[in-house]
């Protein structure tokens, strides 16, 4: 898959400009997290306010706190000193207090609101990918853009938010305290504040070289991983003994990650030399500014407490001045990510309609005959020059079935994603009862279909929900489910399981149990037999089956196509012979089209096929009998 990433991001040097544009989707943010949960946010945030002023709080505390013990020790004890302390005594209790409760209550509802963003946008990942065509997935460009969000942007909205509130909280916090040093000396104060700007650029720049690395390296961080799966995956754990592949594997991931680790390294050590330079710095000034304060104490120009107070508000004002230029720069580089999040949100959704150009030229074409018809469809790939399907003409009338054969690449899986509505953008016509297929509605068009697909989806379930999904509606009724596994010729396999229909399957979860590819197609079929549908499709169902159950397979087949429709796709031409019609696909094209025995007496591709398959079954019977 092609990595894309927008050139202008990449070559764009960072200025305030650069920084600016890095914050359009905030409007997109705040709606998501306004969305989430409104308490939540306005608690967050009036905590995160009132933590701001905590600090400045106590330091005046401490101050006025300390100065009026001093002031009490120089003029002598009196008889009502405690009262004349007791009112600084009760205002630092009272922000120490809060400064410990408001900290734990912030805690405990930023990580509840954490999770609840969280599980907010992947719901949102999913609601999107759901509404996208299946050409999307397709799509190396649309496909990279959903994994960098599912994998790097779900969490960073709640960080930029955190980012913010911390921002707020420090912006009030350095206000609040500049004002108290700003009291004693404006100038120190004025540059405490600005120092951090002397390396702001600085690191902003690499961080914007960090996400640029990782942005660039994400299809390599995919494989990295896909090299792990492999080595730790019972699926594939087979093969990879069988051939020996576990060192190169490892050796493979190794250096990927010798590759990342240099990359970061390499980063990290040069933002770690700014930011020692600027600590070096901003200590040194920090020091002299100490200094300064403890001589004008030694002179008498300010008391105790205001020198406790103010060598707090020094370090402090440090302190949240450095944090803040950190926060600032972590912000503009988590909303470089969030440019990952949104541009996937807004990948156009395509309309569900065929070809316009092509319409014009058969809008004049009607039909009233019932079941499926192909009319002039021809469909090429997208971003593809060459047809895949060209001009294909067929009818599946009701109670039939139809098999496609024919070599690898001739269209036939093609022209099951056009049935299913996979793909929209075909020339022709596709009718159902002399209907267009797009003007029935999509929910109403799943209904009609039930298709299995020869890459079917293994469900690490339990068994009652592997059949029950091919119509969730009626999952829960152990009857339908029972009587889809029967048809499949399921049953039997799923009585024999310890649990039965409550069986757990695979091993990604405890107690599961691993079927043969045999029978995770039979548990497949009896997911396809458990829809009430007008057309079954079963792309090369039998792969995994020995003769005699494919036999038994496609029996069962055409009784459930009897009330319904049936299209199959198979190499075996001993079960293709079964079904009512045959299409033969060259290219692409429509080659041959009749039944079994007409086929054969046309001589033609079928009748070559089929004679060669037949021969061989001949020779390894006469073979094995001989032995």
């Amino acid at each position: 898959m092609k990595n894309t990433l927008d050139p202008t991001m990449e070559n764009e040097k960072v200025s305030f400009v650069s920084i600016l544009k890095s914050f359009r989707y905030w409007p997109s943010l705040f709606k998501l997290l306004w969305e989430t949960h409104r308490g939540y946010f306005f608690c967050v945030l009036v905590l995160n306010f009132l933590n701001g002023l905590l600090p400045a709080s106590l330091i005046l505390a401490i101050k006025y706190l300390v100065n009026m013990v001093q002031n009490l020790y120089i003029q002598g004890y009196k008889d009502n000193y405690f009262y004349d302390i007791l009112p600084f005594f009760i205002f630092f209790s009272v922000v120490t207090l809060l400064t410990s409760a408001t900290g734990s209550i912030l805690e405990t509802h930023k990580q509840l609101y954490r999770n609840l963003l969280s599980n907010k946008i992947n719901v949102k990942l999913i609601e999107k990918a759901k509404r996208l065509p299946y050409a999307s997935f397709e799509n190396p460009e649309v496909y990279n853009k959903l994994q960098r969000a599912r994998q790097d942007s779900t969490y960073k909205p709640f960080a930029i938010f955190e980012e913010l509130m911390g921002i707020v909280k420090g912006a009030i916090t350095l206000i609040s305290i500049s004002i108290i040093l700003m009291v004693w000396n404006w100038e120190f104060t004025l540059i405490l504040i600005l120092l951090p700007l002397i390396s702001a650029w600085s690191i902003v720049n690499v961080g914007k070289e960090i996400f640029l690395v990782s942005h660039k390296r994400a299809e390599e961080t995919r494989k990295q991983f896909y090299y792990y799966y492999l080595m730790t995956t019972d699926i594939t754990v087979k093969e990879v003994k069988i051939f020996g592949l576990g060192s190169l594997l490892l050796r493979n991931y190794s250096d990927l990650f010798s590759k990342f680790y240099n990359q970061d390294r390499h980063l990290l050590l040069k933002k770690m030399r700014i930011d020692l330079s600027f600590q070096l710095i901003s200590v040194i000034f920090v020091i002299f500014v100490q200094f300064m304060i403890v001589k004008d104490t030694i002179q008498g120009l300010i008391a105790i407490g205001s020198l406790i107070a103010y060598f707090q508000a020094v370090n402090t004002t440090q302190k949240t001045s450095n944090e803040l230029m950190y926060m600032v720069f972590n912000m503009h580089q988590n909303n470089l990510y969030m440019t990952q999040l949104f541009s996937f949100l807004n990948v156009p959704e395509s309309t569900d309609k065929p070809n316009v150009s092509e319409e014009k030229t058969l809008e004049n074409v009607s039909s009233t005959e019932e079941g499926i018809q192909f009319l002039n469809v021809s469909f090429k790939y997208p971003g593809q020059e060459n047809y895949t399907l060209k001009n294909v003409n067929f009818h599946i009338k009701p109670g039939e079935t139809l098999a496609l054969v024919g070599s690898n690449g001739s269209g036939k899986s093609t022209i099951v994603k056009l049935l299913t509505r996979l793909y929209t953008d075909y020339e022709g016509i596709i009718l159902l009862n002399g209907k267009r297929i797009e003007d029935y509605q999509p929910q109403d068009w799943q209904d009609r279909i039930s298709a299995i697909f020869q890459d079917f989806v293994r469900y690490e379930l339990d068994v009652k929900e592997n059949i029950g999904y091919g119509d969730y509606k009626r999952s829960n009724h152990l009857v339908a489910i029972q009587a889809a596994a029967k048809r499949s010729g399921a049953l039997t396999m799923i009585d024999s399981l310890p649990d039965k229909m409550d069986t757990q399957l695979g091993k990604t979860f405890a107690n599961g149990i691993q079927l043969s590819g045999g029978q995770w197609q039979r548990i497949a079929i009896a997911r396809a037999y458990m829809r009430r549908a007008s057309l079954y499709i079963l792309d090369e169902p039998t792969a995994a089956l020995d003769p005699a159950a494919e036999e038994e397979v496609f029996q069962d087949f055409q009784e459930i196509a009897q009330k319904s429709m049936g299209l199959f796709i198979s190499h075996r031409y001993s079960t293709v012979k079964y079904a009512d019609r045959i299409i033969v696909l060259d290219k692409g094209e429509v080659a041959e089209y009749g039944t079994h025995v007409e086929l054969l007496d046309t001589n033609g591709i079928y009748a070559r096929l089929f004679n060669l398959q037949a021969k061989s079954y001949i020779e390894a019977s006469a073979t094995q009998a001989s032995s």
